[in-house]
């Protein structure tokens, strides 16, 4: 049984005059009898795998021959004989378990001899296995070949069969990892419709790969046999080259006319059934959309044919019936691409600490996957690699020449690229998201384009994108895969004008940060929160465009301030500015970028960092001659003082601060101070005295509707309020302020009744 299966999973018919079900059950297969012949015929052109009783199926009782009467019955009924004797013809017959006796019968007999005495003359042969002592004579139709004792008979039909997995039109074996599910929606589709099958996703993303695991799933190897082909049309440049294609690597020569290259295409599929994979369908229908979709049509409808279609970003159109288009093919989860990686690294990695960090910035892509993996072979450990992406990132996703989309990633992007058309809008668009880790809004993807209102073309840029499989949206906002992003930021750089658009737009909202903590960070607060991934690096790209660093002490101040009312965001360019400021000579912009490091610091639980950075700054401002940036340096010096259990040094400060905020007439620095005095006057055990300067300090705030203060003054008299009463009325005014401006977090931190 085991035997048969092998040559069954190589693409031979099997037959039986047997009446139970053990070949059927061994091959996972249905049964078809002789008193169904459209079944049979379905079951021989393999569009309904079956095995053929010759002879009846016992569940069929009226199907059994037996008697005389029974095969009298059969060998008078036309349209079973028709069928046997097209299987003759078409088929070679070999015999297994069979004696002299067997194939001399009324029905098998017959068939051998009507075929020799009528078509002897064509050559073919037919076999019977023999065991070498076997006496039997056999029928002239058929030529025995021995093939040693009875026991051997398995291994010897083992040797008949061809390894499906050696089907001589197939690439290797991928042998996918993961996606089992996807594997399994295509075998179903290639198996049981009838229509063409396309396999849609992104570039990278392994629609090569699925469409290989199915053609050697044991399912389809039996239904097709070695009548399984992969036709690359990566160099065909339009449908009359799909088609010569086709015909050469069916076999069937490509040469004379397009009609006489189809109709030996057509003859060769119905001859037996065919599975065409059509690897990269997008290269020719990009170039004649119509006339691929058109011979697509006409290949569809060829008797036998199978058509499997990959294809990167939008599907073709098909006359007629269509095709099945299965769902994408996307990027492979957690623990399917730590498994890719280990295939082409080597499992000697599997422990090494820096792979998870590897796989995070790969993102799922598979083509990826096995480039970086690529460059691990002979390494001792992934500490070089993950070093070497730090420095050098997408031009490490390629092998030796890397010449060709599967050896690297730039050039497989490229081919997508070239899709779109240089120069248009969603070329420029997919360039542009490239500079923003956090993805793009659909707003901006219309409005960075322009200048002013957007044309059609730059409105429909993000879509047009999506459907090429360049961008998504997962969460609402554009994206990008990491290494897409890489290897976009390597070699295909943005339009200036674009890039500038960009960069004077994520600028503004940084600025707007500014307004955290304030009456009007609820008319920003959405705009900012959103991008709060994007304005660190919107920073850093201003900081390398020489004529955008104007803009930059506003934006540094703002995402400073947003990040420490917040916690969102990123800082990481700061320190650069600071020194980019430095050398330019700006010392009032050095000094704005020093106190947002100083006030981030602060933040972080760390006052040496903030006192440095603040006395950096502080002969800054006055060598500019800013008496309120000079005053909010010497009093956040006092707020470092009293951090560090210094009151007398922090009651220094904010007395030195004081006549330089009334003189400049910041009421909110005016209040700071006398807060901060009230709390030096808490630090010395001055209850009185700390409750006094907290409420000429909230009398300042209330003047200028400051609710993150107001609400932090009313906690401090809260904390020393003399009744339960007092202390429940600044806890809710406390409450109310800080629901203004949403800072929950303070809320449940500072006012929850068990703290």
């Amino acid at each position: 049984l085991e035997s048969i299966a092998k040559i069954a999973a190589a693409g031979a018919r099997i037959a039986t005059t047997n009446y139970d079900h053990l070949i059927s059950k061994a091959l996972g297969l249905d049964r078809a009898d002789w008193t169904d012949p459209e079944r049979v015929v379905e079951a021989l052109r393999g569009t309904r795998p079956a095995v053929w009783h010759l002879h009846g199926d016992f569940d069929r009782p009226g199907s059994i021959v037996f008697s005389q009467t029974d095969y009298d019955r059969i060998a008078a009924s036309d349209r079973p004989q028709f069928v046997q004797k097209a299987a003759g013809l078409d088929f070679t017959l070999v015999f297994a378990g069979c004696s002299g006796s067997g194939l001399a019968d009324d029905n098998v007999g017959r068939l051998l001899g009507w075929m020799h005495q009528n078509f002897a003359g064509l050559g073919d042969r037919h076999f019977v296995l023999v065991a070498d002592d076997d006496k039997d004579s056999w029928p002239a139709g058929v030529s025995p070949v021995c093939f040693g004792g009875r026991a051997d008979l398995a291994d010897f039909l083992a040797k008949l069969a061809p390894d499906p997995a050696a089907a001589a039109a197939l690439p290797p074996d991928p042998t996918m990892i993961g996606r089992r599910d996807r594997l399994e929606e295509l075998v179903a589709a290639v198996l049981d419709r009838d229509r063409p099958v396309v396999v849609p996703g992104a570039l990278g993303m392994g629609k090569t790969t699925l469409a290989l695991a199915a053609a050697y799933d044991p399912r389809v190897a039996a239904r097709f046999g070695r009548r399984r082909f992969f036709v690359n049309l990566e160099p065909v440049a339009d449908a009359d080259g799909l088609l010569r294609r086709l015909a050469a690597d069916l076999g069937v020569g490509a040469t004379g006319s397009a009609s006489e290259v189809a109709a030996k295409v057509a003859a060769s599929c119905a001859s037996a059934p065919t599975l065409a994979l059509l690897d990269n369908l997008e290269t020719p229908w990009r170039r004649e959309p119509k006339a691929v979709e058109a011979l697509l049509g006409r290949l569809a409808a060829f008797e036998g044919l199978r058509l499997v279609l990959t294809v990167r970003g939008d599907v073709p159109r098909l006359p007629g019936a269509g095709a099945v288009t299965l769902r994408d093919v996307e990027r492979l989860s957690a623990p399917d691409d730590r498994a890719l990686f280990l295939r082409h690294a080597g499992d000697h990695f599997a422990e090494d600490a820096a792979l998870p960090g590897l796989l995070g910035v790969l993102d799922g892509h598979p083509l990826s996957i096995e480039l970086l993996a690529a460059n691990a072979a002979g390494k001792a450990n992934l500490a070089g690699l993950a070093a070497d992406w730090g420095r050098r990132r997408a031009r490490l996703l390629k092998i030796g020449p890397a010449d060709d989309r599967l050896c690297s990633l730039r050039v497989s992007l490229e081919i997508s690229l070239d899709a779109l058309g240089p120069g248009g809008a969603a070329h420029r668009l997919v360039r542009l998201m490239a500079l923003l880790p956090d993805g793009l809004s659909d707003a901006d993807s219309r409005d960075l384009l322009a200048g002013g209102a957007p044309s059609d073309e730059e409105a429909e840029a993000a879509s047009v994108l999506e459907n090429a499989r360049l961008a998504g949206r997962p969460d609402g906002r554009w994206r990008l895969l990491a290494p897409i992003r890489e290897a976009l930021l390597s070699n295909f750089p943005p339009e200036a004008e674009d890039r500038d658009r960009l960069i004077a737009a994520f600028l503004a909202r940084a600025a707007k940060g500014g307004r955290a903590g304030t009456n009007g960070w609820t008319d920003v607060k959405d705009d900012v929160i959103a991008e709060a991934g994007n304005l660190d690096t919107a920073v850093g790209l201003a900081l390398r465009s020489p004529d955008r660093t104007a803009d930059l002490s506003a934006a540094v101040q703002g995402l400073a301030e947003f990040h420490r009312f917040t916690g969102l965001g990123a800082t990481a360019s700061l320190p650069a500015v600071a020194e980019r400021l430095h050398d330019r000579g700006d010392a009032l912009g050095e000094a704005i970028c020093l106190k947002s490091l100083g006030d981030i610091a602060l933040v972080r639980s760390d006052p040496e960092g903030a006192r440095q950075r603040w006395e950096a700054a502080l002969p800054l401002y006055r060598q500019v001659g800013d008496g309120l940036g000079e005053a909010n340096f010497i009093a956040r010096l006092g707020d470092i003082a009293l951090a560090r259990s210094d009151p007398e040094g922090a009651r220094q400060r904010y007395e030195a601060a004081l006549p330089l905020y009334r003189q400049v007439g910041s009421v909110l620095g005016e209040a700071n101070c006398i807060q901060g005095l009230g709390d030096v006057a808490a630090a010395k055990g001055e209850t009185g005295a700390a409750s006094a300067r907290w409420r000429e300090a909230l009398a300042l705030y209330a003047r200028i509707s400051e609710p993150y203060s107001i609400g932090a003054t009313h906690n401090r008299l809260r904390r020393r309020a003399e009744t339960p009463e007092q202390a429940a009325e600044h806890r809710e005014a406390a409450r109310r302020a800080w629901a203004s401006i949403d800072r929950r977090d303070l809320i449940e931190e500072y006012l929850d009744e068990s703290a």
